[in-house]
């Protein structure tokens, strides 16, 4: 399992207080412990997951109990997940600072993981309600990247973003990373471009605050040279402090791929109005 998870979890202690705690539960938690078991073994791919057919008080109970976080359930640490501490970035977008809690596989097609730490994921209030519960429907084969079972795929350069002029009107398109990845891969990458990240905002905050920066930092250094040094530099930092693929990587990733955009930067007064 990966490291991105918030807390480990003892998801079959929650099974047991439930199955203590609700009776009418008792025939159904040894389903759900199997279909525990099912999402682990396959890494959470809805291609491999049969969902279990439950009766709407069941769905209800668990919905109730994951909504409560009451001690009583054991299930007080959903507040830790939602909140994310080692989370900088939304590990589906890229846009900084996850506030919500998404069923990496939506409730309405399997509630059976309502309550399992393993599929409960801290995404952002940009993304996940523009993804819904359609990302990952039943037999679904291009699956998102998954942060706790993906880790080795989920750790790598996966987005860049490409610089279209005019720069005094910059705009960004997100693009996949060239890298060693599967054509499966890459059109999973593609997907998740497509379904979760939100052009709109992501320009905003590139152009408004990024841009701007960098404009200011490098308008009248040298040489090219020492602008790129510099540009390098804060990609290391931001890799380091918010990950690989936030919305900060991705656009140093994208401006060290641009040699025309960082002469216009570092030629261009920085007084310019936009």
């Amino acid at each position: 399992m990966s490291n991105v998870i918030p807390i480990r979890v003892s998801n079959n202690r929650v099974l047991k207080q439930i199955e203590t705690q609700k009776p009418a539960m008792a025939t159904t938690v040894p389903l759900l412990r199997n279909a525990y078991l099912n999402y682990h073994a396959h890494k959470g791919h809805p291609a491999a997951l049969v969902p279990l057919t439950l009766t709407e008080a069941e769905r209800n109970a668990l919905y109730d109990i994951y909504q409560g976080e009451t001690q009583k359930y054991e299930v007080k640490w959903i507040g830790k997940f939602r909140n994310a501490p080692n989370q900088t970035y939304c590990p589906l977008c890229g846009s900084p600072n996850p506030s919500q809690l998404e069923h990496y596989l939506p409730r309405a097609h399997y509630p059976e993981f309502t309550l399992l730490s393993w599929n409960l994921v801290p995404t952002c209030a940009i993304c996940n309600p523009k993804r819904g519960h359609h990302a990952h429907a039943p037999m679904e084969e291009m699956t998102l990247v998954h942060p706790y079972y993906e880790e080795m795929l989920f750790t790598q350069n996966l987005f860049s973003v490409l610089i279209v002029p005019p720069f005094s009107a910059v705009s960004f398109v997100p693009v996949t990373c060239p890298g060693p990845f599967s054509q499966k891969i890459i059109r999973r990458l593609e997907r998740q471009i497509e379904i979760c990240f939100d052009k709109e905002k992501l320009n905003r905050w590139l152009a408004n605050k990024l841009w701007k920066e960098m404009h200011a930092e490098l308008s009248g250094i040298a040489t090219q040279k020492d602008a790129m040094a510099k540009i390098v530099n804060k990609l290391k930092i931001y890799q380091k402090t918010t990950g690989s693929n936030s919305w900060d990587s991705i656009f140093f990733r994208g401006l060290i791929a641009d040699d025309n955009a960082v002469q216009w930067l570092c030629n261009t007064p920085s007084d310019i109005l936009y």
